[in-house]
């Protein structure tokens, strides 16, 4: 009786491990980000000539883009000093790559100067992010 009682045991066993299968599902690949309005994030974009504020210029970004057109093409641009501060401010920005280009004036050595930047969002949070875009004189010069 014992050894029925052992043998029915083990085969109740074997059938349960038999009977647990796990089911192995494909997960489908995540798209890659696609950069663009309609998001959290805040970007800060600070132009600068040799470590310091330019006097005047005109921050244009391409969404979804980490190579832009030299002048046309730009989704937004946004007109230097805003609110009297040289700091560009684009918000609601998706999780995705962003292309910068920067043209101003630097009053100090009296030149045009212009300047390009690549920059991305990490994530889908609330946060704001900040960036320098270091400008050179666009004829060349190095004052």
């Amino acid at each position: 009786m014992r050894t029925i009682n052992i043998v029915s045991g083990l085969l109740l066993a074997g059938l349960f491990i038999a009977g647990c299968t796990r089911e192995n599902r494909i997960d489908e690949p995540v798209p890659p980000p696609v950069g663009g309005e309609g998001g959290k994030a805040v970007l800060e974009v600070s132009p600068k000539h040799h470590g310091k504020d330019i006097d005047s210029g005109w921050v244009m970004i391409k969404y979804d883009a980490l190579k832009g057109p030299i002048l046309n093409g730009y989704d937004d641009t946004i007109k230097l000093p805003m609110d009297g501060k040289m700091v560009a401010k684009f918000d609601s920005l998706k999780w995705g790559n962003y292309f910068l280009n920067v043209i101003g004036y630097d009053a100090k050595v009296s030149e045009v100067v212009g300047g390009t930047a690549s920059f991305s969002v990490i994530d889908s949070n609330a946060r704001t992010y900040s960036t320098v875009v270091e400008v050179t004189e666009v004829n060349g010069a190095n004052h």
